[in-house]
């Protein structure tokens, strides 16, 4: 019923109160004259009426605004489950349902809100973790490529040095020769062996660069053969026995009988030359021991001396290109820090491994490499 029509009917209901009401003055006080007992009838009538209406209006109005009210303050303070409800068929219930239903509306669109702003911030954190990752890694790179940069630069520098230094004393040496600065023979071939040693020196470095550059383009060929190990040993000490420091280093050779592997020879022999060649040049006085082993399908390599030896931090780095340990290239002559890079490519290029051992600073370095060993051919005996 709408609020219209229940004013009507209270209007109605208090007009037929007041008609009782003025029946039952008109017999209480009958003697009353007639203007007395009109005045009577408006004020009963009035009063009536604006009882009935106040009534009405705090049971119609005041009272489904209230609950609107405190149903509408529930819902702004975050109270979701609050409800706008007011009993009826009338206007007023029609309101609060309108009420409640905007509310609910606006709670949904609050809650869509924020899902998207739940889902946008679980994006962006995704995003800014993602970010990090690659700032850092990023950095990482950096880092790598100013390391490289630096190595490069002192490479070039090394390189420069271990080039300028050989190519000075051979010059001096062939001038000196050659303007006859000579007392006698031995002095003559004393300086003919010292520029053969800076020749070879020379020689080295320029075939170690060359083949940096050739592993690091891929052009390198390898030339499988079965090779006696024997043999190659004795070329390498031949070729670097005039590299000693002197009758204080001793080179020493372990082979077992018959050790044959499957290399490359000219790559075997570079190793080697490598592995000794910087022994002797760590060496001050002691030996320089290589030794060969054979076993089921491997055949192991060592080189150990008993020179500046190698702390346990520089173990692994040390066969990275341009890499030299902290503090021996004062106390040595220096290199062009590709040897060792070289001497790891080639090792894993025939299918070997190699690494280094070092119980610190002074007590020595070993290197340790594998091959893949041929099968060794049984004896066999003549007929009687």
């Amino acid at each position: 019923m709408s609020l219209r029509w229940k004013y009507i009917v209270v209007a109605h209901a208090a007009t037929t109160a007041t008609a009782a009401v003025f029946v039952i003055l008109h017999k209480a006080f009958v003697q009353l004259d007639r203007d007395a007992m009109l005045y009577s009838l408006v004020g009963v009538l009035a009063l009536a009426l604006s009882v009935t209406l106040l009534a009405a209006y705090r049971s119609f109005v005041a009272k489904p605004l209230e609950r609107i009210k405190r149903g509408a303050e529930r819902l702004s303070s975050g109270d979701r489950t609050a409800r706008v409800a007011v009993e009826g068929g009338d206007e007023m219930s029609q309101l609060a349902v309108c009420v409640d239903r905007m509310a609910r509306s606006l709670i949904a669109i609050q809650e869509d809100l924020e899902r998207q702003v739940a889902d946008r911030t679980q994006d962006l954190q995704a995003v800014l973790v993602e970010v990090r990752e690659r700032s850092k890694a990023l950095e990482q790179v950096n880092r790598e490529l100013a390391e490289a940069d630096r190595r490069k630069t002192e490479f070039l520098t090394n390189v420069s040095h271990e080039l300028r230094t050989p190519l000075n004393a051979i010059v001096g040496f062939l001038g000196l020769l050659k303007d006859g600065l000579f007392e006698d023979e031995a002095e003559r071939q004393e300086y003919l062996a010292n520029a053969e040693l800076c020749a070879t020196h020379l020689m080295r470095t320029v075939v170690d660069v060359l083949s940096s550059a050739r592993l690091e383009a891929g052009h390198i060929d390898v030339s499988i053969s079965e090779i006696d190990t024997g043999t190659v040993l004795m070329d390498v000490v031949n070729i670097l026995e005039m590299e000693r420091s002197g009758a204080s280093v001793v080179i020493r050779i372990e082979n077992d009988c018959g050790a044959r592997v499957v290399a490359d020879e000219l790559k075997l022999r570079q190793i080697l030359v490598n592995l000794v060649a910087n022994a002797l040049k760590f060496t001050e006085q002691g030996e320089v021991t290589i030794r060969v082993r054979t076993g089921e399908e491997f055949v192991t390599f060592e080189v150990e001396d008993s020179g500046a030896g190698i702390p346990a931090d520089e173990l692994e780095r040390i066969f990275q290109k341009f890499h030299q340990v902290e503090g021996q290239r004062t106390h040595h002559q220096g290199g062009t820090g590709l040897g060792l890079a070289i001497t790891r490519e080639l090792v894993e290029l025939m299918g070997g491994e190699i690494h280094a051992e070092s119980d610190g600073l002074g007590q020595g370095a070993l290197f340790r490499f594998t091959l893949p060993g041929a099968k060794r051919l049984e004896p066999v005996e003549s007929p009687a």
